[in-house]
């Protein structure tokens, strides 16, 4: 993912490395281990000064990006190690959502990942992203396994009550 200010690009690897890159000329700044397992996803903070990782070890946290030290850290409370947990940044920086694919759905401070709510989609949480006015997550599920073998469904959820109001 690249940088508000689109100067650099953070990666992260199935070995929990994630890696800062110089987005113009492709050189590598620094890399740091954030997870034991998998990262999932790597955010930029709104403000660009720190990073938000989530991976197959359950957790979700927060770096300072300059010195990368781990700031804070939250768990979704997983229910088997094949989980992974999925991290988006709200537009305005002030909420992150998390989703894992046993269904269950974190709506967190965007800087101190406090838990603001916990709640449950129809099955496993493929995807998630916000509407631009920061009103509604919009997260894609399945119930069954992986690659198309069933059905899917796109909800959207009201972030000020955690309800569902459109499927």
């Amino acid at each position: 993912t690249y940088s508000p200010e689109g100067a650099q690009l953070a990666t992260g690897s199935l070995d929990g490395t994630v890696k800062l890159w110089d987005a113009r000329t492709g050189r590598e700044l620094t890399a740091f281990n954030a997870h034991s397992s998998g990262v999932e996803r790597v955010i930029f903070t709104a403000d660009g000064h720190g990073l938000i990782t989530s991976g197959r070890d359950d957790a979700v946290r927060f770096w300072h990006k300059g010195t990368q030290a781990q700031v804070t850290e939250t768990s979704l409370g997983r229910q088997t190690p094949e989980d992974f947990v999925l991290a988006r940044r709200s537009w305005d920086g002030r909420l992150v959502a998390a989703g894992s694919s046993d269904g269950t759905l974190l709506l967190l401070d965007g800087r101190s990942l406090a838990r603001l709510g916990t709640w449950r989609s129809r099955g496993r949480n493929w995807d998630l992203c916000w509407t631009r006015d920061d009103q509604r997550l919009i997260t894609s599920s399945s119930r069954g396994g992986m690659h198309g073998q069933d059905r899917g469904s796109v909800e959207s959820w009201s972030v000020r009550d955690l309800r569902e109001v459109l499927t």
